[in-house]
């Protein structure tokens, strides 16, 4: 065989091993993104793919730091390409994207070719039933379809938006990583799914801008985690592909079922999660947390929580009682007929409305004024700031959802802090 015919010779990426050279396969690109490097968070440490050949096999590549330059305006996320002159290493380590023994490492060598997209076709998520998860045999240090003893393991999963937690922030590695969980059901089963960094960002973006009732959440390349024996599952740096309020023929086909069933009310609101706990959020509320006054907590230097029965006597109409945010959740502005974003010192182009409702709010001893942000406005009205925007009295006048909360008294759990500031629940 001559030289050109091994070089115009196509492999399967199946057979792709370390124990020769000259490889050229001819793949899809199923999923891209940038791996960030955590000393230099400005520059990425490496761009990261995961490949597939028209068999349906897929390997792991991976493009080195130095080679970004050369790479990125060639190769893009669901493309089709011939790559040859790739060096392959053993698939090793503990995080592994595809299970594979091998994946490829680009080199400065390397050629890539963009081909017609019919060459390979495009795959949709496999998604498997969520009672799957926990079943034997399952390996949680992979992220993909394999077969493992006759079991069909999966962590793409699909399901129906039932809860959300709180948003908090974790401290690792001496960064903080902003954290929340949400909820999916599907045929009755339940999986908790934990979202770190940015995925949180867009998961707010989405309770801000859209319907929340019903909505069908798609998780892709999820990764696996096992704590306190339970199952769940998190996105993976940033391989992982979320997509909320899906409306492909799965997601319909799941909506419809979830509606025909007599023991599912599809209009079922979002519940909020809560941390686990050896105790009740009505314990929390009622028994366990001290209670407090205005008054009392004006004065208050102790860093502590309360819980605080206060009334909503009026809602200030001065002030528009929404503003728009970027997804880091930060107000913008208005400049160049875009918006720019000062903490993320850019110009962005999607953002979304968020609350910021003024309340006076008494008790018997004082009174004080409180500005609910986004997500304590929603727990409040049951509705999302897009919701109560959209039915508004054009004229100014404040929707009838914020005169009814007037002279209604609740339970508000308050932080108080050296600095005064108060965060209220």
């Amino acid at each position: 065989m001559s030289k050109l015919q091994v070089h115009n010779q196509r492999h399967s990426v199946i057979d792709v091993t370390s124990a020769k050279e000259n490889w050229n396969i001819v793949v899809r690109v199923i999923r891209l993104w940038f791996v960030t490097d955590l000393a230099k968070s400005k520059i990425p440490f490496s761009i990261e793919l995961i490949l597939q050949d028209k068999e349906g096999v897929r390997i792991h590549g991976s493009i080195r730091r130095t080679l970004i330059y050369k790479f990125q305006s060639q190769i893009y996320d669901g493309s089709v390409y011939s790559v040859q002159s790739f060096s392959v290493a053993a698939n090793g380590g503990s995080y592994k994207t595809k299970h594979h023994p091998y994946k490829i490492n680009f080199q400065f060598g390397t050629k890539i070719t963009s081909l017609p997209a019919q060459m390979v076709r495009e795959s949709p998520p496999e998604y498997i039933p969520l009672s799957f998860i926990s079943g034997p045999g399952f390996d949680i240090d992979y992220l993909d379809l394999f077969y493992y003893y006759n079991f069909f393991i999966h962590v793409d999963i699909i399901g129906v938006l039932t809860g959300v937690g709180i948003e908090r922030k974790l401290q690792k590695d001496g960064r903080k990583i902003k954290l929340n969980v949400i909820s999916l059901d599907c045929d009755g089963f339940h999986i908790e799914c934990t979202l770190f960094g940015n995925y949180v960002d867009e998961l707010n973006a989405f309770l801000s801008s859209a319907e929340v009732q019903n909505v069908v959440v798609s998780i892709e390349f999820g990764k696996v985690k096992v704590f306190q024996d339970k199952v769940y599952i998190q996105n993976c740096i940033d391989c992982t592909k979320v997509q909320f309020n899906l409306n492909t023929e799965a997601a319909l086909a799941l909506k419809k079922k979830r509606m025909s069933s007599s023991s599912e009310s599809p209009s079922q609101r979002l519940c909020q999660l809560s941390e686990a706990s050896e105790h009740n959020l009505e314990d929390e509320f009622l028994q366990l947390t001290p209670r407090n006054t205005i008054e009392r907590l004006k004065d208050c230097k102790e860093v502590n929580t309360f819980i605080i029965l206060r009334t909503i006597k009026h809602v200030f109409n001065d002030d528009d009682w929404w503003y728009t945010a970027c997804v880091c959740n930060k107000a913008v502005y208005q400049d160049s007929k875009i918006f720019f974003c000062e903490k993320c010192n850019k110009h962005v182009m999607k953002v979304s409305l968020r609350y910021k409702i003024k309340l006076c709010i008494v008790d018997e001893t004082n009174s004080t004024t409180f500005i609910l942000f986004d997500r304590e406005a929603k727990l409040l009205l049951n509705k999302s700031s897009v919701e109560i925007f959209e039915s508004h009295d054009k004229n100014g006048n404040l929707s009838k959802e914020f005169s009814n909360l007037l002279d209604k008294s609740f339970l508000f759990k308050v932080d108080s802090r050296n600095d005064q500031g108060i965060r209220f629940e």
